[in-house]
C-alpha cells in the first residue's frame, strides 16, 4: 500500500505523521490453554457423554440441558480463542510522531491507540518493542514480531517520544 493509501486507511490526526508501518511476520494463534482446553473438552464430553442419551430417547429436559451445555463450552473457549486468532491475522502497527497506533479487521476495521505520555521509554526486546505504562507499573504494551529491525523501531519510537515530551 502507498503512502497516500495507507494515511487515508488510518484515524491519523491532522497534523499527525507516520514514521514506519507493519504487521507481525508470524501470525501465530493464541497460546492453547486450560481457557481453550476446558471449554473444548466440555463441548465433546457433552457430545460424547448426552449425545447417545438423547438418540435413545428424546427428553426435552435433556436437550435443553445438552444445548445450554454446549453453548457454554463453545462460547467459553474456542470462539473467543478463534475470534483472537483471526484478529492478530489482521494486526498492523503503525508508529506516528504522536502515538502508537494497532489496527486489526479487514471488513470492520478496528483500532486503539497508546500515546507517547502514556507510557515509558521503549525496549527492543526479542523480535519487537516494549514499553511500560506509566501509570500501571507491571502492564506493557509489546510490538511483537516485527518484520523489521526492531532497533530502527525503537529508535523511531525514541525520537518521536522525545521530541513530543520535549
Amino acid at each position: 500500500m502507498d503512502a497516500i493509501g495507507l494515511r487515508a486507511s488510518l484515524p491519523l490526526h491532522p497534523e499527525e505523521k507516520v514514521l514506519w508501518a507493519g504487521a507481525p511476520s508470524k501470525h501465530r494463534p493464541p497460546p492453547v490453554g486450560a481457557g481453550l482446553l476446558i471449554p473444548l473438552g466440555m463441548a465433546v464430553l457433552g457430545v460424547v457423554g448426552m449425545g447417545p442419551v438423547l438418540m435413545a430417547g428424546f427428553d426435552p429436559f435433556l436437550t435443553v440441558f445438552f444445548i445450554v451445555w454446549e453453548g457454554i463450552a463453545l462460547s467459553s473457549g474456542p470462539i473467543p480463542w478463534l475470534r483472537t486468532w483471526l484478529r492478530g491475522r489482521s494486526l498492523r502497527y503503525t508508529v506516528t510522531d504522536r502515538r502508537i497506533l494497532l489496527t486489526w479487521g479487514d471488513r470492520d476495521p478496528q483500532w486503539t491507540s497508546y500515546e507517547y505520555g502514556q507510557l515509558g521509554p521503549p525496549m527492543a526486546v526479542r523480535r519487537g518493542v516494549r514499553m511500560e505504562w506509566l501509570r500501571q507499573p507491571g502492564k506493557s504494551v509489546e510490538l511483537h514480531d516485527i518484520p523489521d529491525d526492531p532497533v530502527i523501531v525503537r529508535e523511531l519510537i525514541t525520537r518521536a517520544r522525545a521530541k513530543l515530551l520535549g
